[in-house]
């Protein structure tokens, strides 16, 4: 049976509530195609599974990955995000470079994420044997925010650092870094059930 993938309400800022991968992936082209603003807010309309198929894995965990993060450094993500208390799953981030800034978010700002889940999230990041950096800022939900998390829960996940360099790991279960300020920069009732693999930092 054919299911809505997505719904977008055009009312300022743009909100896309997504019912599947199709409509979590429609989300994340709209929120990087405006890379001066990235508002556009996203709630889930149902428990959400990424696709896994030919998703192969090693020792050090999935070699290929279904998610890239939304936001980084120099273009925060500044929307929204209402996850109605429902699950995305099998979400993989895989990135074995020098890159920061890895999570769903990469890099959120002054925001509210509220009632949102993961489950069996994996995330390898970094450059296996690089003595620099690389794989910092690592965070299932944001690698570094300025955000305000409520009721945010990870169960069954796995973040993991190839890198050796003490000044790059950051990571963190939800977050990898929060910075505080002018009312942002907070978690409550939150939880994270997992693993992370990392080296300073973590």
């Amino acid at each position: 049976d054919l299911k809505m993938a997505y719904k977008i309400d055009d009312a300022a800022p743009s909100t896309v509530v997504a019912y599947n991968a199709i409509g979590l992936y429609k989300w994340r082209e709209m929120a990087t195609e405006d890379p001066t603003n990235n508002v556009v807010n996203l709630e889930l309309g149902d428990d959400i599974t990424l696709p896994t198929e030919g998703i192969t894995s090693d020792s050090d965990g999935p070699v290929e990955g279904n998610w890239t993060p939304v936001g980084n450094s120099t273009t925060p993500y500044k929307g929204n995000i209402d996850g109605k208390d429902k699950t995305i799953k099998d979400m993989y981030i895989v990135d074995k470079t020098t890159a920061n800034y890895q999570g769903f978010l990469g890099y959120s700002d002054k925001v509210t994420i509220k009632d949102l889940k993961f489950d069996g999230a994996k995330i390898v990041v970094g450059k296996a044997g690089d003595d620099v950096g690389g794989g910092g800022y690592v965070g299932v939900i944001s690698g570094f925010s300025k955000a305000n998390f409520e009721d945010c829960h990870i169960t069954n996940s796995t973040l993991k650092c190839l890198g050796l360099g003490t000044s790059s790991q950051i990571m963190g279960g939800l977050v990898g870094a929060l910075s505080p300020g002018s009312g942002f920069g907070k978690i409550t009732n939150s939880s994270f059930n997992g693993t992370i693999d990392g080296r300073s930092r973590v």
